[in-house]
Protein backbone atom coordinates (compact mmCIF):
# COMPACT_ATOMS: atom_id res chain seq x y z
CA UNK A 1 0.00 0.00 0.00
CA UNK A 2 2.60 2.12 0.66
CA UNK A 3 4.65 1.88 -2.47
CA UNK A 4 1.25 1.91 -4.44
CA UNK A 5 0.40 5.23 -2.81
CA UNK A 6 4.17 6.73 -3.57
CA UNK A 7 3.21 6.14 -7.18
CA UNK A 8 -0.45 7.58 -7.37
CA UNK A 9 1.13 10.80 -5.57
CA UNK A 10 4.13 10.48 -8.65
CA UNK A 11 2.04 10.19 -11.18
CA UNK A 12 0.29 13.26 -10.12
CA UNK A 13 2.77 15.89 -9.39
CA UNK A 14 5.55 14.87 -11.84
CA UNK A 15 5.70 14.95 -15.66
CA UNK A 16 6.64 11.97 -17.71
CA UNK A 17 8.96 14.05 -19.75
CA UNK A 18 11.15 14.46 -16.67
CA UNK A 19 14.09 12.46 -18.17
CA UNK A 20 16.43 13.50 -14.77
CA UNK A 21 14.94 13.22 -11.18
CA UNK A 22 17.99 14.74 -9.77
CA UNK A 23 16.91 17.63 -11.85
CA UNK A 24 16.75 20.82 -9.62
CA UNK A 25 13.67 21.90 -10.99
CA UNK A 26 11.98 19.17 -9.41
CA UNK A 27 12.10 20.58 -5.90
CA UNK A 28 9.10 21.93 -5.49
CA UNK A 29 7.64 18.77 -6.87
CA UNK A 30 9.08 17.06 -4.37
CA UNK A 31 8.72 18.75 -1.33
CA UNK A 32 5.07 18.20 -2.41
CA UNK A 33 5.20 14.56 -2.90
CA UNK A 34 7.15 14.47 0.80
CA UNK A 35 4.24 16.61 2.55
CA UNK A 36 1.55 14.39 0.79
CA UNK A 37 3.00 11.35 1.87
CA UNK A 38 3.19 12.66 6.03
CA UNK A 39 0.20 13.59 5.63
CA UNK A 40 -1.36 9.67 4.82
CA UNK A 41 1.63 7.78 6.96
CA UNK A 42 3.87 8.69 9.93
CA UNK A 43 7.56 9.10 8.72
CA UNK A 44 10.32 10.89 10.30
CA UNK A 45 12.01 13.64 8.73
CA UNK A 46 15.65 11.40 8.54
CA UNK A 47 12.81 8.89 6.27
CA UNK A 48 12.64 11.62 3.86
CA UNK A 49 15.89 11.00 1.43
CA UNK A 50 14.93 6.85 1.02
CA UNK A 51 11.30 7.87 0.48
CA UNK A 52 12.50 10.27 -2.20
CA UNK A 53 14.44 7.50 -3.74
CA UNK A 54 11.79 5.02 -3.93
CA UNK A 55 9.51 7.71 -5.84
CA UNK A 56 12.07 8.51 -8.34
CA UNK A 57 12.67 4.71 -9.05
CA UNK A 58 8.36 4.05 -9.62
CA UNK A 59 9.19 7.27 -11.88
CA UNK A 60 11.18 5.68 -14.20
CA UNK A 61 9.40 2.28 -13.48
CA UNK A 62 6.22 3.86 -14.89
CA UNK A 63 8.06 5.91 -17.76
CA UNK A 64 9.39 2.32 -18.94
CA UNK A 65 5.68 0.85 -18.56
CA UNK A 66 4.55 3.15 -20.81
CA UNK A 67 7.15 2.46 -23.17
CA UNK A 68 6.85 -0.96 -23.36
CA UNK A 69 2.86 -1.29 -23.52
CA UNK A 70 1.31 2.49 -24.33
CA UNK A 71 3.58 3.95 -26.90
CA UNK A 72 3.09 1.72 -30.09
CA UNK A 73 -0.06 -0.21 -30.92
CA UNK A 74 0.12 -3.94 -31.95
CA UNK A 75 0.80 -3.07 -35.54
CA UNK A 76 4.14 -1.32 -34.60
CA UNK A 77 2.41 2.11 -34.87
CA UNK A 78 3.16 4.77 -32.89
CA UNK A 79 0.06 5.98 -30.66
CA UNK A 80 -0.84 9.83 -31.01
CA UNK A 81 -2.91 9.73 -27.93
CA UNK A 82 -2.14 9.15 -24.79
CA UNK A 83 -3.52 5.77 -22.92
CA UNK A 84 -7.21 6.60 -21.61
CA UNK A 85 -6.46 4.72 -18.52
CA UNK A 86 -3.69 7.56 -17.89
CA UNK A 87 -5.31 10.43 -19.24
CA UNK A 88 -6.11 12.11 -15.82
CA UNK A 89 -2.62 12.19 -15.36
CA UNK A 90 -1.26 12.98 -19.40
CA UNK A 91 -2.04 15.66 -21.07
CA UNK A 92 -1.40 15.87 -25.13
CA UNK A 93 1.31 18.15 -25.33
CA UNK A 94 3.25 15.54 -22.83
CA UNK A 95 2.45 12.52 -24.75
CA UNK A 96 3.75 14.07 -27.63
CA UNK A 97 7.14 15.00 -26.57
CA UNK A 98 7.59 11.68 -24.50
CA UNK A 99 6.85 10.10 -27.57
CA UNK A 100 9.26 12.10 -29.44
CA UNK A 101 12.03 11.17 -26.92
CA UNK A 102 11.24 7.25 -27.21
CA UNK A 103 11.37 7.42 -30.84
CA UNK A 104 15.22 9.43 -31.47
CA UNK A 105 17.52 6.51 -32.89
CA UNK A 106 20.09 7.70 -30.26
CA UNK A 107 17.87 6.91 -27.23
CA UNK A 108 16.42 3.50 -29.53
CA UNK A 109 20.06 2.31 -29.80
CA UNK A 110 20.78 2.82 -26.25
CA UNK A 111 17.91 1.06 -24.73
CA UNK A 112 18.34 -1.53 -26.77
CA UNK A 113 21.69 -2.84 -25.72
CA UNK A 114 20.67 -2.28 -22.12
CA UNK A 115 17.21 -4.69 -22.78
CA UNK A 116 20.08 -6.69 -24.31
CA UNK A 117 22.61 -6.79 -21.33
CA UNK A 118 19.53 -7.35 -18.88
CA UNK A 119 18.07 -10.47 -20.69
CA UNK A 120 21.73 -12.20 -20.51
CA UNK A 121 23.26 -11.02 -17.33
CA UNK A 122 27.01 -12.06 -16.29
CA UNK A 123 25.92 -12.82 -12.92
CA UNK A 124 22.18 -13.84 -13.00
CA UNK A 125 20.43 -12.84 -9.71
CA UNK A 126 17.97 -16.03 -8.78
CA UNK A 127 16.09 -14.75 -5.51
CA UNK A 128 13.26 -13.64 -8.04
CA UNK A 129 11.44 -10.43 -6.47
CA UNK A 130 13.15 -11.31 -3.10
CA UNK A 131 15.71 -8.56 -2.31
CA UNK A 132 18.87 -8.20 -0.14
CA UNK A 133 17.25 -6.89 3.01
CA UNK A 134 14.84 -9.96 3.01
CA UNK A 135 16.91 -12.64 2.05
CA UNK A 136 19.86 -11.78 4.85
CA UNK A 137 16.60 -11.55 7.04
CA UNK A 138 15.61 -14.97 5.96
CA UNK A 139 19.34 -16.26 6.54
CA UNK A 140 19.73 -14.71 9.93
CA UNK A 141 17.01 -15.65 11.27
CA UNK A 142 17.90 -19.56 9.91
CA UNK A 143 21.64 -19.73 10.88
CA UNK A 144 20.46 -17.92 14.24
CA UNK A 145 23.37 -14.87 13.35
CA UNK A 146 24.04 -11.83 15.73
CA UNK A 147 26.24 -9.42 13.26
CA UNK A 148 24.86 -8.11 9.91
CA UNK A 149 26.27 -10.63 6.65
CA UNK A 150 29.24 -9.63 4.65
CA UNK A 151 28.77 -8.63 0.85
CA UNK A 152 30.37 -11.19 -0.19
CA UNK A 153 27.90 -13.92 1.49
CA UNK A 154 25.06 -12.25 0.40
CA UNK A 155 26.18 -11.90 -3.43
CA UNK A 156 26.87 -15.51 -3.02
CA UNK A 157 23.61 -17.05 -1.58
CA UNK A 158 21.37 -14.42 -4.33
CA UNK A 159 23.03 -16.50 -6.80
CA UNK A 160 22.55 -19.95 -5.76
CA UNK A 161 19.96 -22.38 -7.12
CA UNK A 162 17.36 -24.02 -5.17
CA UNK A 163 19.82 -26.91 -4.42
CA UNK A 164 22.25 -24.21 -3.09
CA UNK A 165 24.14 -24.93 -5.84
CA UNK A 166 26.22 -22.17 -8.21
CA UNK A 167 25.73 -23.71 -11.75
CA UNK A 168 27.13 -20.28 -12.87
CA UNK A 169 31.12 -20.31 -13.97
CA UNK A 170 31.45 -16.52 -14.23
CA UNK A 171 29.82 -16.91 -10.32
CA UNK A 172 31.69 -19.47 -9.04
CA UNK A 173 34.96 -17.65 -10.09
CA UNK A 174 33.81 -14.60 -8.13
CA UNK A 175 32.98 -16.82 -5.03
CA UNK A 176 36.54 -18.51 -5.25
CA UNK A 177 38.00 -15.37 -4.88
CA UNK A 178 35.92 -13.97 -2.11
CA UNK A 179 36.94 -17.69 -0.58
CA UNK A 180 40.66 -17.31 -1.00
CA UNK A 181 41.19 -13.58 0.04
CA UNK A 182 38.72 -14.60 3.24
CA UNK A 183 41.07 -17.36 4.16
CA UNK A 184 44.17 -15.14 4.04
CA UNK A 185 42.43 -11.96 6.23
CA UNK A 186 44.28 -9.71 4.24
CA UNK A 187 40.83 -7.86 4.44
CA UNK A 188 38.08 -7.46 7.27
CA UNK A 189 34.66 -6.89 6.42
CA UNK A 190 34.68 -3.80 9.13
CA UNK A 191 37.02 -1.98 7.30
CA UNK A 192 34.67 -0.39 5.86
CA UNK A 193 36.22 3.11 5.60
CA UNK A 194 37.69 2.45 2.11
CA UNK A 195 34.98 0.60 0.29
CA UNK A 196 37.98 -2.09 -0.28
CA UNK A 197 36.02 -5.26 1.69
CA UNK A 198 36.14 -8.66 0.22
CA UNK A 199 34.07 -7.77 -3.07
CA UNK A 200 35.20 -4.94 -3.62
CA UNK A 201 38.78 -5.72 -3.88
CA UNK A 202 37.23 -9.18 -6.44
CA UNK A 203 35.30 -6.93 -9.02
CA UNK A 204 37.94 -4.01 -8.15
CA UNK A 205 35.73 -1.18 -9.95
CA UNK A 206 34.27 1.24 -8.12
CA UNK A 207 30.54 1.24 -6.44
CA UNK A 208 27.70 3.30 -8.45
CA UNK A 209 26.69 6.51 -7.24
CA UNK A 210 23.22 5.39 -5.75
CA UNK A 211 23.43 1.40 -4.70
CA UNK A 212 25.74 -0.24 -3.03
CA UNK A 213 26.42 -4.13 -4.58
CA UNK A 214 25.22 -6.99 -2.78
CA UNK A 215 23.03 -4.40 -0.22
CA UNK A 216 20.34 -4.10 -2.26
CA UNK A 217 17.90 -1.16 -2.73
CA UNK A 218 18.06 1.99 -0.73
CA UNK A 219 21.63 1.41 0.49
CA UNK A 220 23.99 4.17 -0.88
CA UNK A 221 28.08 4.06 -0.83
CA UNK A 222 27.81 7.10 1.69
CA UNK A 223 25.76 5.27 4.49
CA UNK A 224 27.78 2.12 4.19
CA UNK A 225 30.90 3.15 3.82
CA UNK A 226 31.22 6.26 5.91
CA UNK A 227 34.00 8.35 6.03
CA UNK A 228 35.51 9.63 9.27
CA UNK A 229 34.64 13.41 9.82
CA UNK A 230 37.96 15.42 10.45
CA UNK A 231 37.56 16.79 13.85
CA UNK A 232 38.21 20.99 14.13
CA UNK A 233 41.20 21.59 15.96
CA UNK A 234 40.72 23.03 19.95
CA UNK A 235 42.37 26.25 20.99
CA UNK A 236 44.48 24.23 23.30
CA UNK A 237 45.90 22.31 20.42
CA UNK A 238 45.93 25.62 18.13
CA UNK A 239 48.42 27.23 20.34
CA UNK A 240 50.30 24.31 20.83
CA UNK A 241 51.40 24.36 17.87
CA UNK A 242 52.00 27.88 17.32
CA UNK A 243 54.27 27.59 19.78
CA UNK A 244 56.59 25.00 18.31
CA UNK A 245 56.57 27.12 15.24
CA UNK A 246 57.93 29.98 17.33
CA UNK A 247 60.41 27.77 18.67
CA UNK A 248 61.64 26.47 15.39
CA UNK A 249 61.59 30.06 13.72
CA UNK A 250 63.67 31.33 16.71
CA UNK A 251 66.40 28.41 16.15
CA UNK A 252 66.35 29.14 12.24
CA UNK A 253 67.02 32.85 12.96
CA UNK A 254 69.82 31.81 15.48
CA UNK A 255 71.22 29.37 13.23
CA UNK A 256 71.38 32.25 10.54
CA UNK A 257 72.33 35.03 12.65
CA UNK A 258 75.79 35.70 11.17
CA UNK A 259 73.91 35.99 7.46
CA UNK A 260 71.82 38.74 8.16
CA UNK A 261 72.05 42.30 7.43
CA UNK A 262 74.86 44.79 8.43
CA UNK A 263 73.90 46.74 10.96
CA UNK A 264 74.88 50.04 9.70
CA UNK A 265 72.05 48.91 6.43
CA UNK A 266 69.10 47.70 8.66
CA UNK A 267 67.81 50.96 9.36
CA UNK A 268 67.25 52.17 5.99
CA UNK A 269 65.06 48.76 5.50
CA UNK A 270 62.76 48.82 8.97
CA UNK A 271 59.67 48.09 8.97
CA UNK A 272 57.45 51.45 9.00
CA UNK A 273 53.93 50.30 8.02
CA UNK A 274 51.39 50.25 11.49
CA UNK A 275 49.81 47.23 10.79
CA UNK A 276 53.29 45.46 10.97
CA UNK A 277 54.05 43.95 7.34
CA UNK A 278 57.13 43.39 5.88
CA UNK A 279 56.80 45.84 3.66
CA UNK A 280 59.24 48.82 3.18
CA UNK A 281 56.42 51.96 2.68
CA UNK A 282 57.84 54.48 -0.57
CA UNK A 283 57.89 57.58 2.10
CA UNK A 284 61.07 56.15 3.38
CA UNK A 285 63.27 56.29 0.45
CA UNK A 286 63.92 59.45 -1.23
CA UNK A 287 62.36 60.15 -4.31
CA UNK A 288 64.41 60.73 -7.42
CA UNK A 289 67.26 58.30 -8.48
CA UNK A 290 69.51 56.48 -5.64
CA UNK A 291 71.94 53.44 -5.26
CA UNK A 292 70.87 51.11 -3.50
CA UNK A 293 71.84 47.76 -2.71
CA UNK A 294 69.78 44.44 -3.50
CA UNK A 295 69.36 41.59 -1.02
CA UNK A 296 67.18 38.12 -1.66
CA UNK A 297 65.24 36.61 1.67
CA UNK A 298 65.36 32.63 0.44
CA UNK A 299 66.70 30.25 1.76
CA UNK A 300 68.55 33.02 4.02
CA UNK A 301 68.40 36.89 3.70
CA UNK A 302 71.77 37.87 1.68
CA UNK A 303 73.18 41.09 -0.92
CA UNK A 304 73.11 39.72 -3.80
CA UNK A 305 74.14 42.87 -5.76
CA UNK A 306 74.02 46.74 -6.25
CA UNK A 307 71.53 49.00 -8.62
CA UNK A 308 70.09 51.96 -8.98
CA UNK A 309 66.46 53.03 -7.53
CA UNK A 310 64.30 54.66 -9.54
CA UNK A 311 61.42 56.45 -7.11
CA UNK A 312 59.11 58.63 -8.99
CA UNK A 313 55.94 59.16 -9.60
CA UNK A 314 54.13 57.05 -12.14
CA UNK A 315 56.98 54.60 -12.94
CA UNK A 316 56.17 51.64 -15.20
CA UNK A 317 58.32 48.72 -16.32
CA UNK A 318 57.96 47.32 -19.68
CA UNK A 319 54.83 49.33 -20.36
CA UNK A 320 53.33 47.31 -17.07
CA UNK A 321 52.89 49.59 -13.82
CA UNK A 322 55.08 48.27 -10.97
CA UNK A 323 53.43 45.61 -8.67
CA UNK A 324 52.16 46.98 -5.27
CA UNK A 325 55.40 46.60 -3.11
CA UNK A 326 57.62 46.26 -5.08
CA UNK A 327 60.09 49.44 -6.94
CA UNK A 328 62.10 50.07 -10.14
CA UNK A 329 65.57 49.00 -9.78
CA UNK A 330 68.91 48.94 -12.62
CA UNK A 331 71.09 46.28 -11.59
CA UNK A 332 74.56 47.50 -11.95
CA UNK A 333 76.38 45.18 -10.24
CA UNK A 334 75.74 41.01 -9.44
CA UNK A 335 77.50 39.85 -6.46
CA UNK A 336 75.97 36.62 -6.88
CA UNK A 337 75.22 36.37 -10.64
CA UNK A 338 72.78 33.14 -10.63
CA UNK A 339 70.54 34.64 -7.80
CA UNK A 340 67.08 34.41 -9.14
CA UNK A 341 65.30 37.81 -9.37
CA UNK A 342 61.71 38.23 -7.77
CA UNK A 343 59.83 38.85 -10.76
CA UNK A 344 61.43 37.31 -13.67
CA UNK A 345 60.99 38.26 -17.02
CA UNK A 346 60.59 35.68 -19.36
CA UNK A 347 59.51 37.65 -22.46
CA UNK A 348 63.10 39.55 -22.08
CA UNK A 349 64.54 36.49 -21.16
CA UNK A 350 66.10 37.70 -17.65
CA UNK A 351 65.77 34.82 -14.93
CA UNK A 352 68.36 35.59 -12.84
CA UNK A 353 70.15 38.99 -11.43
CA UNK A 354 73.47 38.78 -14.03
CA UNK A 355 70.88 38.35 -17.63
CA UNK A 356 69.39 41.86 -16.37
CA UNK A 357 72.60 44.04 -15.46
CA UNK A 358 72.08 47.37 -17.80
CA UNK A 359 67.83 46.67 -17.44
CA UNK A 360 65.27 47.39 -15.46
CA UNK A 361 63.71 45.17 -13.09
CA UNK A 362 60.84 45.14 -10.03
CA UNK A 363 62.71 44.31 -6.78
CA UNK A 364 60.46 43.91 -2.88
CA UNK A 365 60.65 47.12 -1.35
CA UNK A 366 61.92 45.13 2.05
CA UNK A 367 65.02 43.70 0.00
CA UNK A 368 66.30 47.23 -0.81
CA UNK A 369 68.91 48.96 1.08
CA UNK A 370 69.62 52.70 0.47
CA UNK A 371 73.24 54.06 -0.74
CA UNK A 372 73.45 57.81 -1.23
CA UNK A 373 71.22 59.70 -3.53
CA UNK A 374 72.35 60.50 -6.40
CA UNK A 375 72.53 64.73 -7.79
CA UNK A 376 70.42 65.27 -10.69
CA UNK A 377 72.69 66.73 -12.51
CA UNK A 378 74.42 63.29 -13.37
CA UNK A 379 73.14 60.97 -15.62
CA UNK A 380 71.92 57.78 -14.44
CA UNK A 381 69.50 56.53 -17.29
CA UNK A 382 71.17 55.00 -20.48
CA UNK A 383 73.16 57.96 -22.52
CA UNK A 384 72.52 59.10 -25.61
CA UNK A 385 73.52 57.24 -28.30
CA UNK A 386 76.49 59.19 -30.74
CA UNK A 387 76.57 57.80 -34.08
CA UNK A 388 80.66 57.30 -35.12
CA UNK A 389 81.28 57.60 -38.79
CA UNK A 390 83.76 54.11 -38.49
CA UNK A 391 84.96 53.16 -41.79
CA UNK A 392 84.26 50.16 -43.00
CA UNK A 393 86.40 47.59 -44.41
CA UNK A 394 84.03 45.97 -47.22
CA UNK A 395 86.35 43.79 -49.39
CA UNK A 396 85.51 43.81 -52.98
CA UNK A 397 83.67 40.71 -54.74
CA UNK A 398 85.92 37.92 -55.67
CA UNK A 399 89.17 39.08 -53.93
CA UNK A 400 90.41 38.90 -50.57
CA UNK A 401 89.76 41.55 -47.65
CA UNK A 402 91.80 44.69 -47.38
CA UNK A 403 94.99 44.66 -44.82
CA UNK A 404 94.61 47.22 -41.94
CA UNK A 405 96.32 50.28 -43.09
CA UNK A 406 99.79 50.77 -41.46
CA UNK A 407 100.54 53.97 -42.65
CA UNK A 408 100.91 56.29 -39.62
CA UNK A 409 99.87 59.47 -41.64
CA UNK A 410 97.40 57.61 -42.79
CA UNK A 411 96.14 56.65 -39.15
CA UNK A 412 97.05 60.27 -37.99
CA UNK A 413 94.79 61.84 -41.04
CA UNK A 414 91.36 59.61 -39.61
CA UNK A 415 92.53 60.25 -36.15
CA UNK A 416 91.90 64.23 -36.94
CA UNK A 417 89.05 63.86 -39.09
CA UNK A 418 87.00 61.96 -35.65
CA UNK A 419 88.68 63.00 -33.08
CA UNK A 420 85.86 65.56 -31.69
CA UNK A 421 83.31 63.33 -32.43
CA UNK A 422 84.97 60.54 -30.70
CA UNK A 423 85.79 62.36 -27.65
CA UNK A 424 82.44 63.39 -27.24
CA UNK A 425 80.94 59.73 -27.52
CA UNK A 426 83.55 58.87 -25.10
CA UNK A 427 81.35 61.56 -22.49
CA UNK A 428 78.23 60.30 -23.37
CA UNK A 429 79.00 56.47 -23.41
CA UNK A 430 80.49 56.59 -19.91
CA UNK A 431 76.78 54.70 -18.50
CA UNK A 432 76.09 58.06 -16.19
CA UNK A 433 79.46 58.47 -15.01
CA UNK A 434 81.36 61.21 -14.70
CA UNK A 435 83.82 61.76 -17.40
CA UNK A 436 85.66 64.18 -15.88
CA UNK A 437 87.15 62.28 -13.29
CA UNK A 438 88.00 59.46 -15.59
CA UNK A 439 89.50 61.55 -18.29
CA UNK A 440 92.92 61.08 -16.16
CA UNK A 441 94.24 59.33 -13.39
CA UNK A 442 94.03 61.85 -10.00
CA UNK A 443 96.39 61.81 -7.47
CA UNK A 444 93.98 59.96 -4.61
CA UNK A 445 93.24 56.74 -7.51
CA UNK A 446 93.50 53.51 -6.21
CA UNK A 447 96.90 51.87 -5.55
CA UNK A 448 97.83 50.05 -8.84
CA UNK A 449 99.37 46.46 -8.21
CA UNK A 450 102.64 45.19 -10.25
CA UNK A 451 101.15 44.58 -13.81
CA UNK A 452 98.83 48.04 -13.40
CA UNK A 453 101.44 49.99 -12.73
CA UNK A 454 103.65 48.67 -15.50
CA UNK A 455 100.48 49.32 -17.66
CA UNK A 456 100.35 53.02 -16.39
CA UNK A 457 103.94 53.90 -17.31
CA UNK A 458 103.30 52.35 -21.27
CA UNK A 459 100.07 54.53 -21.22
CA UNK A 460 102.49 57.64 -20.50
CA UNK A 461 105.32 56.42 -22.43
CA UNK A 462 103.36 55.79 -25.93
CA UNK A 463 99.87 57.62 -25.00
CA UNK A 464 101.33 61.33 -23.96
CA UNK A 465 99.96 63.03 -27.16
CA UNK A 466 96.65 62.94 -28.58
CA UNK A 467 98.21 61.38 -31.77
CA UNK A 468 99.22 58.41 -30.73
CA UNK A 469 95.80 56.71 -30.25
CA UNK A 470 96.53 52.84 -30.69
CA UNK A 471 94.35 51.12 -33.79
CA UNK A 472 92.22 48.30 -32.97
CA UNK A 473 90.21 46.47 -35.42
CA UNK A 474 86.82 45.16 -34.89
CA UNK A 475 85.81 41.49 -35.65
CA UNK A 476 82.97 40.85 -37.77
CA UNK A 477 82.09 37.52 -36.62
CA UNK A 478 82.02 39.33 -32.92
CA UNK A 479 80.19 42.71 -33.61
CA UNK A 480 78.43 41.86 -36.66
CA UNK A 481 80.77 44.66 -39.34
CA UNK A 482 84.30 44.83 -39.72
CA UNK A 483 85.79 48.20 -38.53
CA UNK A 484 88.67 50.68 -37.40
CA UNK A 485 88.33 51.76 -33.34
CA UNK A 486 90.50 54.36 -31.60
CA UNK A 487 91.89 53.03 -28.41
CA UNK A 488 92.04 56.80 -26.02
CA UNK A 489 93.99 56.96 -23.10
CA UNK A 490 90.73 57.56 -20.87
CA UNK A 491 89.63 54.21 -21.62
CA UNK A 492 92.96 52.56 -20.89
CA UNK A 493 92.51 54.16 -17.32
CA UNK A 494 88.95 52.56 -17.04
CA UNK A 495 90.85 49.69 -17.28
CA UNK A 496 93.38 50.16 -14.74
CA UNK A 497 90.91 51.30 -12.06
CA UNK A 498 87.90 48.70 -12.56
CA UNK A 499 85.46 51.00 -14.17
CA UNK A 500 82.84 49.95 -16.76
CA UNK A 501 85.04 49.29 -20.07
CA UNK A 502 83.93 49.70 -23.66
CA UNK A 503 83.55 48.04 -26.72
CA UNK A 504 87.23 48.65 -27.78
CA UNK A 505 88.46 47.90 -24.21
CA UNK A 506 87.08 44.30 -23.86
CA UNK A 507 87.81 43.70 -28.00
CA UNK A 508 91.73 44.32 -26.99
CA UNK A 509 91.84 42.54 -24.14
CA UNK A 510 90.40 39.42 -25.64
CA UNK A 511 92.91 40.16 -28.57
Amino acid sequence: MFVSYIGAVVRQNVPITIDNWRDKALKDAKDIIWNDIQTTFVLDEERKSYVLRVAGKIHRGFRSHLSNFYLKDREGNTNAEPPKIYQHYISKDEWSAFVSKRSDPAFVNISTANRERASNPKHPYKKSRMGYARLEQQIRKDTQADQPLGRHILWKEARVNKEGVVDNENVKKVVELCETIEQSSETQEGNKDTCRDILGKVFNVPEYSGRVRGKGFGVTPKSFFPQEKRQKPSNEEVLEKLRILSEQVALLVNTNKDKQLPVQLQPEIQMESETGSCNVGLKSIPEGVTTCVLYLSSPTQRKVGKGILHNTSGEVLHNIPIPAGHVKVSPTVAFEPTAPLPIPDNDGDMKFLSDAIGSYVAWPTHLVALEKKIPKDKSVTSPEKVQINKPPLQPKKGSKPQKLEVNRAAKLQRLEGNKAAKLAATKNLDRGKSVAAAAAPNKSQPRLGKYGACLDIQIKRNMGSSNDSPIVQMNKDIFGDEYIEYLEKEQMYDLLEHKELSVTVISLYIR
